[in-house]
């Protein structure tokens, strides 16, 4: 508990509020408290004067009379004469002497006392006066100086409230600020254990909230990529089991005395189509994965697409003639400056495919042109066609689009995946356009530079 987010951010947040209120009390005793005994005291002063003043103008009255009349306006009064003689006027509850006969002294003889009591938070002042060649000494208080002492009960209970209230406030406010970390943290850990169902309904527009948002795009991502993980390892392990257990079955029956020459020979023909169906699942994993790496080589040098296109077609003239497919090539003449081995590796993929999901006697078009400073080339044929759902999965690792096919013919769905890695690698992009049944279009648009 000590240890969360939430009490530290609460302990500290007090700790400020505590320090703040302790220096506004520091500040108020020595600033405004001290004015204010100064201005009471500067008052007593100037109202003793004028009381002295008053009374020395009419003489004849009597002085208990008078002073007794004007304590009722909350002033304490004590007079002192030469011979030492006390009187008091005022109110008696609470009252004390607190001068000596040496300050009484003092104030006969001319001096002004000023005293602060700071217990009581009361201010007194000594002030001489003469009647009649008599010489007095007159100390006056104010009996509402104690006020302070209620001031001060009003400001510490301000502060205390303050204090209560504040701390209230910033554990409300603590528990709003950090529970989507709380949420958060919960989430992450349910992550870690690989449970990436989780979606955080956070919402605020904050820095809380543009976490929260992008923790569940995380979330979703790593969803998908785990998603992605499982079918890959299930396709490999498809792809790597279904050969090998035609190599084992057919090794077996190998191992029978009885079985002809011929057949024989059409085990080990097997045989040698599973061991180079695994070598090429091999080589395309490889070629794969070193594609959606950061170092996979990249040689770039200017050279004639059209003429690498059209050796390419010449190349695979056995294969198209073998279907009597019509080969239709319409190239312009185009330099282009890319990895020559690799993009001969996507039109290899392309015209591949085009022959062998054409029937007999259809027909292949193979078109290059320029465009924006782009080089297009499309690829077409007659063949059956891609539905529109597969359309959208066609580039995926071992997609194979129609689950009829025959997988060694149409191959272990890591062909196109090849092409599309490779076309992005030179800042291009490949789409396909298809109708079942009708034709099929590939498209690859890379900048001539």
């Amino acid at each position: 508990m000590i240890r969360t987010l939430y009490f530290r951010l609460v302990i500290t947040f007090i700790g400020i509020v505590l320090i703040s209120l302790i220096i506004s009390l520091f500040i108020n005793t020595l600033l405004y408290r001290e004015e204010v005994e100064t201005q009471i005291q500067q008052a007593l002063i100037q109202q003793g004067k004028e009381i002295i003043t008053l009374y020395q103008q009419n003489p004849s009255t009597n002085m208990d009379s008078y002073l007794k009349s004007i304590s009722r306006l909350n002033y304490n009064f004590w007079l002192f004469t030469e011979k030492g003689k006390e009187k008091f006027f005022g109110s008696k509850s609470k009252v004390d002497k607190p001068f000596t006969k040496n300050t009484i002294n003092h104030v006969i003889k001319g001096g002004t006392h000023l005293e602060k009591n700071k217990v009581r938070s009361s201010q007194m002042v000594g002030l001489p006066f003469q009647i009649n060649g008599q010489h007095y000494a007159l100390f006056l208080t104010f009996r509402g100086a104690p006020f302070l002492e209620k001031l001060d009960e009003i400001i510490n209970t301000v502060l205390t409230m303050s204090f209560i209230i504040g701390s209230i406030l910033i554990l409300i406010a603590s528990r709003y600020l950090v529970r989507p970390l709380q949420v958060m943290t919960s989430a992450t850990k349910k992550l870690s254990q690989g449970n990436f169902d989780i979606h955080l309904n956070v919402k605020r527009k904050d820095e809380l909230g543009i976490l929260a948002d992008s923790f569940n795009l995380m979330a979703k991502e790593l969803s998908e990529l785990e998603q992605m993980r499982k079918d890959f390892v299930s396709n490999v392990s498809h792809e790597i089991q279904s050969p090998l257990t035609s190599i084992r079955g057919y090794s077996e029956m190998l191992k029978d005395k009885a079985i002809s020459s011929e057949e024989r020979n059409t085990f080990l023909d097997i045989i040698q189509q599973e061991t180079e169906r695994l070598s090429r699942l091999s080589e395309n994993l490889l070629k794969l994965a070193s594609l959606e790496s950061n170092h996979h080589p990249f040689h770039p040098e200017s050279y004639r697409l059209d003429e690498q296109i059209r050796k390419l077609v010449a190349f695979l003239e056995p294969q198209w003639s073998k279907k009597r497919l019509k080969m239709n090539v319409r190239l312009e003449k185009i330099n282009i400056v890319a990895d020559q081995d690799q993009l001969n590796q996507v039109w290899l993929n392309l015209l591949s495919n085009s022959i062998k999901f054409t029937p007999e006697e259809g027909s292949i078009q193979v078109k290059l042109t320029e465009q924006d400073q782009k080089v297009i080339v499309d690829i077409t044929d007659t063949g059956i066609g891609i539905s529109k759902e597969a359309q959208q999965h066609i580039f995926d690792r071992f997609y194979t689009g129609d689950p009829a096919r025959n997988r060694i013919k149409s191959g272990n769905g890591l062909g196109l995946s090849i092409a599309k890695k490779i076309v992005e690698l030179h800042d291009g992009q490949i789409r396909v356009a298809s109708e079942v049944e009708k034709t099929t279009t590939f498209t690859v648009a890379i900048p001539k530079k």
